[in-house]
């Protein structure tokens, strides 16, 4: 055990055949820890926290032992290492003393098998902090960061239960369990210990031991360079034992795990970290090590860009024997900004401690292995991730991780949809960075390795990455980087691209044939992954055709026959042209037509503008030819195009076409003759052929050419077409007969019998009629070509034909100007004789031409009847006549005289024959005039013959009178319909108003009238103001109301309207008669408004009953069921009669009594102005009167006719009210009212009121303090042997003393008389005497008594705020009234409009005109109590800018020119307060004025705070000139204003609101404001700024001020905050707020709130407040 301890008399050592284990358990001490207590000095131990097992065995399970090589590589990156070494130690140690260890157990630890890690780095004081707070939880960095010793460094003990390494002079040994290192003085175990290198080899040379010739270390070395761990590997024995795994290795096991795993994870170490190297090696007990992998990596210099650099680096990796790997990588590295990152992720990432995001892509450029092994790629986070992805790119950024770190934070959504925050910082950098970084990569390799770009493009990937490559490929479109590879190798953007995307791979190829410098094929990267092409091109039919157009002159001798690629036109131009034309695109102009001799043309081409597809044609007899052989090769379709294709074409293109009829024809065209051409011998074969080979096609036929001159005429030498011989104007020689003659003569052309052209076998009038008109022929040609005898022939034989042939219009034009009919013209006799059919008018076929030709137009020819004339003349309806026609042309007289009368009736007859209704056009009256049928009326219906017996004239004449039925069927009236009744009507009415009408026979008329049903279908209105109804003279029935009555016209006659039937005559029988008894119910049924009074008539009805006769016959019965029916009819009526009703609001109408019929109460007649509903009293001294409970049932007629409504307040009840001893009261009242024992006494307004003194003490505080006090003497006046007086300070009214005095005895106060004003002074006194039952007793009084009205409310509101009255105050209705109302109210009497100022209750100014005050607008601080004091009082106010100080004149010629000498002087006629009280915050005002240290301002308020709570004014009840001081300092200290508008002083700023809003003082401010303004306008220098905006107009101009909610404001705001408010009012404008709110990531509510308090201090006040978002829809649209 050593002799060093063997002279210690304290240590007792223990049987040496106790074991550790036991020894431990028992707690003995080991004598390795006494001797490391005494070397203490030397040495520095540490206990690690409490429960690091545990954490360590959660850890470990998080930690696969597979990724433990990432978390050291990642640990010594971070660390500034540059190489990275492993290795399986597997060396056999000779035996040592258990002395060269810290403890035993330590010592079976160094002397077993390690796993070595090293490092070129070195440990700072962090990094073993670091390393022994690892996994507690204290780590800035948490679980996402990888390395610097966080939670991943406990990946080491997934094979030690120890950690030993050394670094610089230091020695550091890890021990979880406590059991290998020994304990301190206390028997704790320690967990982590730290020794000096130099102690280390001095003391415990074994631990060094299994160090010595590895990665250069030496037990001679004073300082290693670097840093080097060892981990003895975990015994199975061990794993038994151990707390923290129960999992054992050996080196065998090891070295596999460093063979496969670890080397897959170091060859992807290197890209984004600073390593330069990491291999790995194994030793046993050789001196050297044995090298199992090595990776080494050599960069190149990085190229910078904007936001990040790139750079190549070659990677060489050895793996044991076998022959080097050699790799070249491409590596895009960027880094954003922590300003460039959005504010939403700040808390997160100071939270985690993240550092600026970064972003690194990797690939290799390796061309063998570009195109032969599959891509493998992994997501990394400086190191890599077990994670492969299919990205053909390593994917590097600082992510946050999952707890195992083995993946990125990637949750799904939680049931609101939304992600936690750092899974949101994921996507972001997946979203908003990789794809940039991404696009760049691509760039540099579009112009750096064609092979490699396109193969970087990325895919369809895992879920995880997936976001970032649905982004990039929706910022494709817009991206700026050259990242596309076009054909001929030039780097383009994607705007300048065209994307091969077509599937048509003959489109590919010739496109590709063509080099188009901006064409990208193939495409790098699926057509599906492209979420939208808008804004780009791709290869669609549009854009092909473009491109074709473009590059016409290529794409021809691309299609040569002489081209250098022969197989693009034989492979590919049919496919190209079948995909154009299967889409969309016009295809004319494109060069890809190739034509049957090889040439190549294009679609639509003008000079080849007829191609067909090649065919060929039978003859018959003829040979067999094709269309090329006989039209020519260069109208055919080349060989090249399919038919398929060529079916597509047709229709899309100018020039392809199928040989059809416009084929045919087109081919034609330059070959046959004209339309009629003279025919030669050396072309009738040619015709024949051709005729033959049209006749024997189905298509295309002799038809299809049949307006073409291909038939020969026989007897001229002519050619015509096939049309021309079947128009009908050609006729077959054999098919003339007997008629061939004539006709011949006429000219019509013959023809022979031909092949195909078939003609019709015989004559027929139709189509003689057609040749007649291609001949021209007339009247005068017939005449001349054929003579009367061959004519006469021929007409008969027209005549004839018609019977039996069809006609169309021309037919019968041309039959109109043949000579085949007779006529006869009108007014005389005459031989009829032939004329052409269109000169001539048939008659009906039922009037003879003789009956009628006496009274028919002699300019004009008539013909009778006959049924040829009507086949020629069918449709002329103007030639044939019918009975109403020909009526209509027969010329009358005006006056039938006895002699015409044979030959009228004559044709009378004939016309009344047909019985038919409304073709007589004429019928004489009892006059012998000619009037229209409808006209006359029934000489035998007796309701005319009444009606019209002063009109003779409306009968038909006696002598036509034999055949009256038929006249009625022709129009005479003999029905009595609704027309009918009107006109008799109306007939009456003018002789009633000419005095014809006598009343027997409007009676006899009415009675007819109103029992006929007609008189259903008559509208009122048309006969409303008709007098022809007779009426009985009696109205109302009592006799002495008669004579109010309006009189009717003169007579016994009057129209409906005028009239009133029984049920309506008690609301109207003023304005209407009543109609006749004998009137039967039923008209009244049928028309219901008959009879029926109008609004305006009973309005006006009403007017007559209450101001015309109930002053003559008050309270009469019958004018009380009048008045009491008129209300009801207009109630029923309301919404008619409201506006007639509001006409007459002053008109006393209304009757306003509680009961008319009690036979006692005077009947009282009001206005509707007059009323006021709820009103509890009557007001004569207003003119206000309460509706009475008669008129309460009217209350819609009454607020129509101008009555107001009292609106019903109500006031809470009272918290607390005074609870007083009944019989106790009830005897000091008793003796109260005796003016016994009474020994005091109030002497006000003549009145003397004595009370008890101990009464008045007992009750009132406020008499308790005054009656016994110490001032008893200075308050009271007593002299001896009478009551004591009390002084009531001014107090004017009897009946507030008296209300407090009767409250002091009772509890309460008699208020059922009470006048407003008393109740006001009874709320002021009740507030001076500080009795707050009595103000609430009074607010309740006020509104008990409904004393809040329009013209008082204001007053009301004002007295309520002043006296505390804060229930009053605060109800809603009077707050109502007062936000409804300006503060000037205008009250309308009868002469003028009246301007009442309720504020000005407050101001008792006096006409201060001997005062003038003179102030400068810019002094400063400016003397704003001064001016308001001024103003106040009526000084007068000037404004002189050269004045440096104010200035008041008086008018015995004094100057006064200090502030407060000011104020005072003006305070002597402002109400006058406690002297002493005055003095104190006058002080305290000119203290306040200069006070800018922010505690002393805060205290100051806080002061006057507390002194407003319970106050109005600062002293006193009234205003003082101290109020004026005190808010003069405060609205001079801006520091002190900006306090006080942050609303923690409620109470003072309600007082200096109040203040503030005093008239006088508005006035005030508004004339300091207006000289400012002035000021600013005429100073040429105006605070630096311009003079002037040109052109502006005044009160046009409008400013902004737009700040951005991201902050305070500055300097530079305030200048423009400043400048916008001075040309606004300058030109006396607006000033807009505008909050520029398009950041978010930066706004704060706050910062608003701010802003808008800092531009108050400033006193700037915008117009109007905005932001930029409430017009983001304007903006986008523009």
């Amino acid at each position: 055990m050593g002799s060093d301890y063997s002279s210690d008399d304290r240590l007792v050592l223990a049987h040496p055949g106790i074991g550790w284990g036991f020894a431990e358990t028992i707690g003995l001490l080991r004598l390795s820890d006494k001797r490391f207590d005494a070397e203490d000095d030397l040495l520095r131990g540490r206990q690690q926290r409490e429960g690091f097992q545990a954490r360590i065995l959660g850890a470990l399970k998080g930690y696969q032992i597979e990724s433990a090589s990432t978390e050291w590589v990642a640990n010594a990156d971070n660390s500034g290492a540059t190489k990275v070494g492993f290795m399986v130690h597997d060396a056999t140690f000779r035996r040592s003393t258990s002395s060269w260890f810290l403890t035993p157990q330590s010592a079976e630890l160094c002397q077993s098998p390690a796993l070595v890690i090293w490092n070129n780095g070195r440990f700072t004081e962090e990094d073993y902090e670091s390393l022994l707070s690892s996994g507690s939880g204290e780590q800035g960095a948490g679980h996402e960061v990888m390395g610097r010793f966080g939670l991943g460094a406990l990946s080491f003990y997934h094979f030690t239960e120890m950690i030993m390494l050394v670094s610089g002079n230091r020695v550091m040994f890890l021990d979880p369990s406590g059991g290998h290192l020994p304990r301190n003085a206390r028997g704790d175990k320690r967990t982590a210990l730290i020794v000096s290198l130099d102690t280390c080899r001095n003391k415990y040379p074994g631990h060094l031991q299994g160090l010595e010739g590895l990665f250069e270390f030496s037990q001679a070395t004073e300082d290693y360079k670097g840093t080097i761990f060892r981990l003895p590997l975990r015994t199975p024995q061990q794993a038994l034992e151990s707390k923290i795994s129960n999992r054992s290795f050996d080196t065998v096991e090891l070295h596999t795990i460093m063979e496969t795993r670890f080397f897959d994870q170091a060859k992807g170490s290197l890209f984004f970290s600073h390593l330069e190297e990491i291999s790995a090696h194994g030793r046993d007990n050789l001196p050297t090590s044995s090298p199992i992998w090595s990776i080494r990596g050599t960069r190149q210099s990085p190229v910078e860009g904007v936001d990040g650099y790139h750079l190549e680096m070659s990677l060489e990796i050895r793996f044991k024997e076998f022959q080097p790997e050699k790799q070249d990588w491409l590596i895009h590295f960027a880094k954003k900004q922590p300003c460039g990152v959005p504010g939403m992720f700040s808390h997160l990432m100071r939270g985690r401690g993240l550092p600026p995001p970064s972003i690194g892509l990797a690939m290799r450029i390796n061309h063998d292995v570009l195109t032969t092994t599959p891509t493998r790629s992994q997501i990394f986070a400086t190191l890599p991730l077990p994670v492969e992805i299919t990205l053909p790119v390593h994917v590097h950024a600082t992510w946050i991780l999952t707890e195992d770190r083995r993946t990125i934070r990637f949750d799904a959504r939680d049931s609101d949809g939304e992600r936690p925050m750092d899974i949101k910082y994921n996507l972001y950098l997946l979203k908003d960075l990789i794809p940039e970084v991404y696009l760049r990569m691509l760039a540099t390799l579009a112009h750096r390795d064609s092979q490699a770009w396109s193969k970087c493009w990325p895919g369809t990937t895992e879920e995880v990455l997936q976001p970032m490559v649905t982004t990039f490929y929706e910022r494709l479109a817009q991206t700026i980087h050259p990242v596309c590879l076009t054909v001929t190798g030039a780097a383009v953007t994607p705007a300048a691209a065209i994307f091969a995307t077509s599937t048509s791979l003959h489109v590919r190829a010739i496109l590709e044939a063509l080099q188009l410098p901006d064409l990208v094929s193939p495409l790098p990267f699926g057509v599906a992954l492209m979420p939208s092409w808008e804004g780009l091109r791709i290869d669609d039919d549009r854009t092909v055709t473009r491109l074709l157009r473009l590059n016409t002159p290529a794409v021809m001798q691309l299609f040569h026959p002489q081209s250098p690629q022969p197989s693009i036109v034989s492979e590919h131009l049919d496919g190209m042209i079948r995909y154009l034309a299967e889409g969309e695109e016009e295809l004319n102009g494109l060069p890809l037509l190739q034509l049957g001799d090889g040439d190549i043309t294009t679609f639509g081409d003008a000079t080849h503008p007829w191609i067909f597809q090649d065919a060929v044609y039978s003859f018959g007899e003829s040979r067999d030819v094709s269309i090329s052989t006989l039209f020519g090769a260069r109208h055919v379709v080349g060989p090249a195009i399919t038919n398929q294709t060529c079916e597509l074409l047709i229709g899309k293109v100018g020039n392809v076409r199928n040989l059809d009829v416009t084929g045919i024809r087109q081919l034609l065209a330059p070959l046959a003759p004209t339309n009629k051409a003279t025919v030669t011998a050396d072309r009738k074969a040619w015709l024949l052929d051709l005729l033959r080979f049209l006749d024997t096609h189905s298509t295309p036929n002799l038809q299809d050419t049949a307006d073409l001159p291909l038939i020969p005429v026989i007897n001229e030498n002519i050619a015509i077409s096939l049309n021309k011989a079947r128009d009908g104007t050609v006729f077959d020689v054999t098919s003339l007969g007997n008629l061939g003659l004539p006709i011949m003569h006429l000219g019509v052309l013959v023809i022979s019998s031909l092949p195909g052209v078939i003609l019709e076998p015989a004559l027929d009038l139709k189509r003689l009629l057609k040749a007649f008109r291609s001949l021209g022929l007339d009247v005068g040609t017939l005449n001349q070509r054929v003579s009367a005898q061959e004519w006469e022939s021929l007409r008969q034989w027209i005549r004839n034909s018609l019977h039996s042939s069809t006609r169309n219009e021309e037919d019968r034009q041309t039959l109109l100007t043949l000579l085949i009919f007779e006529a006869q013209r009108g007014g005389q006799a005459s031989v009829p004789s032939l004329h052409p059919a269109r000169e001539t008018r048939m008659l009906p076929m039922e009037v003879p031409l003789a009956s009628v030709v006496r009274y028919l137009p002699s300019s004009v020819y008539f013909s009778d009847y006959s049924i040829e004339l009507h086949l020629v003349l069918e449709g002329r309806r103007d030639q044939m006549l019918s009975l109403e026609g020909l009526v209509n042309r027969l010329e009358l007289p005006t006056v039938i005289s006895p002699e015409e009368d044979h030959y009228f009736q004559q044709a009378l007859a004939v016309i009344i024959s047909q019985q038919r209704r409304g073709v007589i056009p004429f019928v004489p009256d009892m006059d012998r005039i000619l009037r229209r049928p409808e006209e006359l009326y029934d000489h035998r219906v007796h309701p005319f013959v009444v009606a019209f017996g002063t009109r003779p004239a409306m009968f038909v004449h006696p002598e036509y009178r034999n055949n009256v039925d038929s006249l009625v069927r022709a129009g005479v009236r003999t029905v009595i319909d609704a027309p009918s009744l009107i006109q008799c009507a109306t007939a009456l009415d003018e002789d009633a108003r000419r005095g014809a009408l006598d009343p027997v026979r409007a009676a006899e008329f009415w009675m007819a009238f109103a029992n006929d049903n007609a008189n259903r279908k008559i509208s009122l209105d048309t006969i409303a103001r008709l007098r022809f109804i007779p009426y009985p003279h009696e109205r109302r029935g009592v006799v002495e109301f008669e004579e109010f009555a309006r009189p009717l016209p003169d007579g016994d006659i009057a129209s409906p309207d005028e009239l009133v039937r029984m049920e309506f005559l008690s609301v109207v029988w003023t304005q209407r008669a009543r109609f006749l008894g004998t009137t039967p119910d039923f008209i009244f049924t049928i028309n219901r408004r008959l009879g029926v009074p109008t609004v305006v008539q009973v309005v006006d009805h009403l007017e007559v009953l209450t101001t015309e006769i109930a002053p003559m016959f008050p309270s009469h019965p019958s004018l009380l069921d009048d008045l009491t029916e008129t209300y009801n009819w207009l109630l029923d009526h309301i919404e008619d009669a409201g506006m007639f009703l509001e006409q007459r609001e002053t008109s006393l109408l209304w009757l306003n009594v509680n009961d008319p019929r009690d036979g006692v109460t005077t009947w009282t007649w009001r206005s509707g102005r007059q009323l006021i509903f709820n009103l509890g009293f009557d007001d004569p001294e207003g003119d206000h009167y309460g509706v009475n409970i008669f008129l309460l049932r009217y209350r819609d007629l009454l607020m129509a006719a101008g009555a107001d409504e009292q609106t019903q307040l109500t006031i809470p009840a009272l918290e607390h009210e005074m609870r007083h001893d009944e019989r106790l009261c009830r005897e000091w009242e008793s003796l109260r009212q005796n003016d016994l024992m009474t020994n005091i006494q109030f002497e006000v307004d003549g009145e003397i009121i004595k009370a008890h003194r101990g009464v008045l003490a007992a009750a009132i505080p406020h008499f308790r303090a005054r009656l016994a006090g110490p001032s008893q003497g200075a308050e009271v006046a007593i002299s001896v042997g009478s009551p004591m007086v009390f002084q009531t300070d001014g107090i004017t009214s009897a009946f507030a003393v008296r209300s407090v005095i009767d409250y002091a005895y009772r509890g309460s106060f008699a208020q059922a008389s009470a006048a407003i004003r008393d109740l006001l002074a009874l709320l002021e006194l009740s507030n001076m005497w500080e009795i707050e039952d009595v103000k609430r007793q009074t607010e309740r009084a006020i509104v008990e008594l409904n004393l809040v009205r329009r013209e008082t409310h204001e007053d009301i509101l004002h007295r309520a705020v002043l006296y505390g009255a804060t229930a009053l105050a605060e109800m809603p209705h009077i707050s109502t009234f007062y936000d409804e109302s300006s503060h000037a109210i205008f009250l309308k009497d009868d002469h003028h409009l009246i301007e009442y100022d309720p504020r000005a209750l407050i101001e008792r100014p006096l006409i201060m005109a001997h005062y003038t005050i003179v102030l400068s607008a810019t002094t400063t601080p400016f003397p704003f109590a001064a001016l308001i004091s001024a103003a106040y009082v009526s000084a007068r106010v000037t404004f002189d800018p050269q004045v440096s100080s104010p200035l008041l004149k008086t008018s015995d010629g004094k100057h006064i020119t200090e502030a407060e000498v000011i104020i005072a002087t003006l305070g002597t006629h402002i109400t006058q307060g406690d002297s002493t009280k005055q003095a104190t915050f006058m002080a305290l005002a000119k203290n306040l004025t200069h006070v800018t240290v922010y505690s002393e301002v805060v205290s100051a308020l806080d002061s006057l705070d507390d002194h407003a709570a319970y106050r109005t004014f600062l002293v006193g009840h009234t205003i003082t000139s101290a109020d004026f001081a005190v808010w003069g300092a405060l609205k001079s200290n801006a520091q002190a204003l900006g306090v006080l508008k942050r609303n923690q002083h409620v109470h003072l700023q309600r007082w200096y609101t109040y203040i503030e809003t005093i008239p006088s003082t508005h006035r005030a401010l508004t004339s300091l404001a207006e000289a400012r303004a002035q000021k600013l306008r005429t100073n040429k220098t105006a605070a630096s700024f311009t003079l002037g905006l040109p052109e502006a107009v005044e009160g046009k101009v409008v400013t902004r001020f737009p700040p951005e909610p991201s902050g305070y404001l500055h300097i530079g705001h305030t200048k423009a905050a400043i400048l916008n408010q001075y040309f606004a009012s300058m030109y006396k404008g607006q000033l807009i707020i505008r909050f520029d709110d398009t950041n978010p990531s930066k706004e704060k509510e706050e910062y608003e709130t701010t802003i808008l308090q800092d531009l108050e201090l400033l006193e700037i006040r915008g117009d109007r407040l905005t932001h930029t978002s409430d017009y983001f829809q304007e903006l986008h649209d523009h």
